[in-house]
């Protein structure tokens, strides 16, 4: 499913935040712990816990676990089949507990919400070949808002995960198109399982590219532009 266009724009802005930039295909560090705007920290729980979100990392696994499917659109290519599948024989659950760090100023909507995490193996492949990426560990989030919260905590969830895509090291064939006099800083996959406003399986490929040379690039301080490269 392609989903509302605005509603997938927030779902990139959200994945974008945490899929750090850097030229070329090299990662950006983190910030300093000093500088982040929340302070997280992990605890590990049973899949059986219930957590103060209302949900157990279980329940969460049992949405994940096992095939999705859903076509994929590329922007320059034609569509083919995206295929997700999650093994979570050796998950390991984290409940993250997420409070907002008094040495940063922030914006009041920028808000520090808990969140369930799940370390799976899983595996994103399409027909075309585009895509064949096996992750022998990759974690899954849910983490709602917390003003958004129902009485009584969240009855259902969903899962969110992304990776990078860095050049040479994909498994299949995907190698994003560079606009002229432009520098690509990186480009990843996301997905959604169960996301109540996107659908069952939905997701998308995109790049974040600078107009200028790389040599010249400083993304603190120059304009970056998201392009999807395709959406399913």
């Amino acid at each position: 499913m392609q989903g509302d266009d605005r509603l997938w724009t927030q779902a990139w802005l959200a994945l974008a935040a945490t899929a750090g930039s850097g030229c070329g295909s090299e990662p950006a560090s983190e910030p300093p712990a000093e500088e982040k705007f929340c302070i997280e920290t992990r605890t590990s729980v049973e899949l059986s816990d219930q957590t103060p979100l209302g949900l157990s990392a279980g329940a969460l696994l049992d949405l994940a676990q096992g095939q999705h499917v859903d076509q994929l659109v590329w922007s320059e290519s034609p569509a083919t089949t995206v295929t997700l599948i999650v093994d979570g024989a050796g998950a390991i659950a984290r409940f993250v507990r997420s409070e907002r760090n008094p040495d940063v100023v922030v914006l009041p909507e920028l808000g520090c919400d808990d969140a369930i995490e799940l370390v799976v193996a899983a595996a994103l492949k399409t027909a075309d070949g585009k895509l064949d990426e096996n992750w022998p560990e990759i974690t899954l989030e849910f983490r709602p808002r917390e003003e958004l919260a129902p009485d009584g905590g969240w009855k259902e969830g969903w899962l969110e995960g992304s990776r990078k895509l860095t050049p040479g090291t994909t498994g299949g064939t995907y190698e994003p198109v560079v606009p002229k006099a432009h520098c690509l800083l990186d480009a990843f996959v996301a997905f959604q399982v169960n996301q109540p406003k996107l659908g069952p399986f939905s997701g998308g490929v995109q790049k974040h590219v600078v107009e200028a040379p790389c040599s010249e690039v400083n993304p603190a301080t120059m304009p970056v532009t998201a392009v999807s490269d395709g959406t399913w």
